[in-house]
């Protein structure tokens, strides 16, 4: 016969409480306040990398200018039209766009903190707009290398 089970005095299982969603978790509050400014940098990082900054597309430019199969003076006018774009673009329109002659050159070496444009191979793009021909004894190449290191200086305006 099975032992008898004395009477004890044991109260009901009692079931908890429904837990309540308000106020969630403290991981819950990090998430809601967390993602907005995680999705605002990740978006700002993306626009930062891949944005369109005048250097990137001048040197872009060059690039392209000096790969094709165009003519010195087509070359030199070609280069002359890009670093102006790239100075106004760079610098206020105002302090630049109406420059010309020995004052543009001038402009020019201030930003390199050199004189390769008023006394260098710079000098030919004083008035390369206005001639038929081109310069003698101008090597094209030096002069791309120039505007490379140009465009480069360029980069503490912005």
């Amino acid at each position: 016969m099975p032992p008898q089970i004395p009477n004890l005095p044991l109260r009901d299982i009692h079931i908890p409480n429904a837990i309540n969603h308000f106020p969630p978790a403290i991981g819950w509050w990090i998430l809601i306040f967390a993602t907005p400014i995680v999705l605002f940098a990740i978006y700002w990082l993306i626009k930062f990398i891949t944005r369109k900054t005048p250097i990137k597309l001048a040197k872009q430019q060059l690039q392209l200018i000096s790969t094709n199969n165009q003519s010195d003076l087509e070359k030199i006018i070609e280069i002359s039209i890009l670093i102006r774009r790239t100075a106004i673009s760079v610098h206020s329109r105002t302090k630049c766009a109406s420059l010309a002659g020995i004052k543009w050159l001038e402009f020019l070496d201030q930003s390199m903190h050199d004189t390769e444009f008023t006394q260098g191979i710079g000098k030919c793009l004083e008035f390369i707009n206005y001639q038929k021909t081109p310069p003698k004894n101008i090597n094209v190449i030096e002069l791309i290398q120039l505007t490379q290191r140009w465009i480069t200086a360029q980069k503490k305006y912005l």
